[in-house]
């Protein structure tokens, strides 16, 4: 069990705590965000949706998604200054099977060949198991988390997921998802 740092807590970091920011297409925030440097783990950018579609990513019109990976790469760069972690949203409100079935020759992996091994992306937040196993197969030194669009909320959930994986190729990402 963690030990507050204060008995009284008046902070996030009071209780050994920090925070994972969604990045809202706002370049001003990414640039407050160092100000509080210390309250702040991580932040999570949308996948490109002329590469991954189904991201769910909310499609604003002054975005200039040609452009996009440049933005990322720039927030990469910044970020890691300041020894903020910055992950890729792999997320799906309608993911379909292509995805992983067509991986090998997909954009999204070229994508991510970009992401991590130019730009020195460190992590992703995955919805899909099958998926997670590709990624990881490519990339071992990738972290995966798993999105809560897996459908997994609760140490039941994971518990069967775990063992229904046991019974798949897909062992090796559960135990990945659950260290």
């Amino acid at each position: 069990m963690t030990k507050l740092k204060n008995k009284n807590p008046k902070t996030i970091l009071d209780l050994g705590m920090q925070l994972r920011v969604a990045y809202n297409h706002d370049r001003a925030l990414i640039e407050r965000i160092v100000d509080y440097k210390d309250y702040v783990d991580s932040v999570y950018l949308a996948s490109n949706i002329n590469v991954f579609p189904t991201s769910g990513a909310s499609i604003q019109p002054d975005i200039d998604w040609d452009n996009y990976d440049e933005e990322v790469k720039d927030i990469i760069n910044y970020l890691g200054k300041y020894e903020i972690k910055v992950y890729i949203l792999l997320n799906a409100t309608n993911f379909h099977p292509d995805i992983v079935r067509d991986y090998e020759t997909s954009d999204l992996r070229k994508y991510l060949k970009k992401l991590v091994n130019e730009y020195g992306l460190q992590k992703a937040i995955i919805f899909n198991l099958p998926l997670a196993q590709k990624i990881k197969e490519d990339f071992p030194n990738i972290g995966l988390e798993v999105s809560t669009n897996a459908g997994v909320d609760s140490l039941e959930t994971v518990s069967y997921t775990h063992l229904r994986a046991h019974e798949t190729s897909l062992h090796l990402v559960c135990r990945l998802l659950l260290e």
